[in-house]
This record gives structure tokens, sequence and C-alpha cells, in this order.
């Protein structure tokens, strides 16, 4: 590519920037150099635990917060016996109740990412069908005798 010349080199000339061209040329040869080192990856593990508490957080200031305004709310309505005030109030309750589910929800989904998910136990059922009479079975019971089946 040496044999190639480069458009600029007149302007270079004719201006006397040469040596400002080529320093500007290696600062940006750098400055790529420097952009494609590798970033080092996040401690994700961290980063999730930072995330589940600052959501936990603002759940629980969200939950003080409607607990807070529902107290309110409902000396309003007390005093005021509005039908506004008490569907209000039940607004701001059932918020609090969505807001406790998302806490759960959220407890979930960590212990999901973190692999720590709820496997369910295993647990045996044995159901036991007796094929035969009323007799038979009575008769098996009483001389606890082994009842054979196909």
């Amino acid at each position: 590519m040496s044999n190639l010349k480069n458009p600029f080199d007149s302007l270079d000339d004719a201006f006397d920037t040469k040596d400002k061209t080529k320093a500007l040329e290696a600062n940006l040869k750098e400055t790529r150099q420097e952009n494609s080192l590798p970033v080092p990856a996040p401690d994700a593990e961290k980063d999730l635990e930072d995330d589940f508490q600052e959501a936990r957080d603002i759940l629980k200031r969200t939950a003080e917060y409607s607990d807070e305004a529902i107290r309110g709310i409902m000396h309003i309505a007390k005093n005021s016996d509005q039908p506004r005030a008490y569907e209000v109030a039940g607004q701001l309750i059932k918020g609090l109740q969505d807001n406790a589910n998302a806490m759960l929800e959220i407890q979930g989904k960590a212990k999901k990412v973190k692999g720590e998910e709820d496997k369910p136990k295993k647990s045996v059922t044995n159901n036991n069908l007796f094929v035969g009479s009323t007799k038979d079975l009575l008769r098996a019971l009483k001389d606890e005798q082994v009842i054979e089946h196909e």
C-alpha cells in the first residue's frame, strides 16, 4: 500500500502539517488499540445481589409509603363516610398486596438465576388396588396372607 499516495499529502505540504498529521495518525492508532482491548467481565454474581437488594429496598419503601397512605385514607374514610374514600383505601390495600407478591417473585427469580431453584421433592405414593371379593379380602387380612395378583 506504500505505492498509493495519500490525497492529503499536498495539503500537508502546503500548510506544513506533516509532523502534526503523523502524530495524529499515531495517536489514532494507539486509541484504536486501546479500544480493542478486552473489557473485563463484570462480577455477575455481585451485580445480581446488588440488583436484588436494590429491588427489595424499593419494594420495602413502597410498602411503607402504602401503609402510611392506607392509614391516612382510612382515617379520612371513617370521618367522612364517603364511598370514594373507601374505594381509594381498597385500591391502596390491593396495591400493597401486589407489592408483597412482587417481593416474593423477586426472591423466586433470584433463586432461579443463582441455581437454587426449589426442586420438587420426590414423594412415593403407593396405591394398592385389590381386585376380588370382600370375603377374600377379609380372609386375607385375618390370616395375614399375601394376596397374589396377576
